[in-house]
């Protein structure tokens, strides 16, 4: 048996805060280094993430329903897919994506 997964709630409330900041956050790549390189959200070498880095950065194995959480939040508000809402529109339309996916969780 693996080990268990984070929960939802805290992936999306720890990913939120990851990119909370607009230096933190990135546009059309999961994550880049320190040289604005492409690597993977998870990486070590990340320093930027995008929405999905970021999740992907928390925890690369609980993924599904934060995923699915902000694609919601992102129909809801924006009428857009999540990748949408981040790499073309701002980051404070980012924060208030996962605001409202937290929100989403926390109803269920």
């Amino acid at each position: 048996m693996g080990a268990p997964l984070t929960p939802p709630i805290t992936v999306l409330r720890e990913a939120r805060a990851l990119i909370s900041s607009p230096e933190k956050w990135c546009r059309g790549s999961q994550a880049l280094d320190d040289r604005g390189n492409w690597v993977q959200g998870y990486h070590w070498k990340a320093v930027r993430w995008s929405a999905f880095g970021a999740i992907e950065r928390i925890d690369c194995m609980s993924i599904t329903w934060p995923l699915a959480c902000l694609g919601d939040a992102a129909r809801e508000l924006f009428d857009r897919h999540a990748s949408e809402v981040n790499d073309q529109l701002k980051h404070a339309d980012v924060l208030r994506m996962f605001d409202r996916a937290i929100e989403l969780v926390e109803a269920a």
